[in-house]
């Protein structure tokens, strides 16, 4: 388990971070609804997620939406990630990793670090009418 790291008083300079967790969740969105797909409670670290989507044969426009601390971080549109060939991993970003047409599967991928104070939530925004499964995985650390 980290500890930080002391400097010269014997004050730690950086968060305590409790032992790296994994959750995962799968959920069958409702039409043309935000729906919440894994939400974190307390102090932490997001270090990685992950948000599959299959059965949607029309979800170019919707959005996978991450929100920290209750503020919406980041919201990109599926059929965006895949025309703007953001297909390579970056820190800080969503990149698309699968985008098929013919079976209606698609995966995106969240980098970085992300510190929150009070929460974390991935959540799928749908706008096409279908009612696909969404997968949701969020790798993460509480503050100890």
């Amino acid at each position: 388990m980290a500890r930080g790291y002391s400097d010269f008083f014997g004050q730690s300079i950086f968060f305590r971070f409790g032992t790296f967790t994994r959750v995962d969740a799968a959920v069958v969105v409702d039409a043309n609804v935000e729906t919440p797909i894994i939400a974190l409670a307390g102090k932490g670290q997001l270090y990685h997620g992950f948000m599959g989507v299959s059965g949607a044969i029309h979800c170019g426009d919707s959005e996978v939406r991450l929100y920290v601390d209750g503020l919406l971080v980041y919201s990109p549109r599926v059929r965006s990630l895949y025309e703007n060939n953001e297909t390579l991993p970056c820190d800080f970003d969503f990149w698309m990793t699968r985008y098929d047409l013919r079976i209606f599967e698609y995966s995106i991928q969240l980098g970085g670090s992300f510190s929150f104070e009070q929460n974390c939530a991935l959540r799928y925004f749908e706008t096409a009418g279908d009612t696909p499964t969404v997968t949701g995985e969020l790798d993460y650390a509480v503050q100890t």
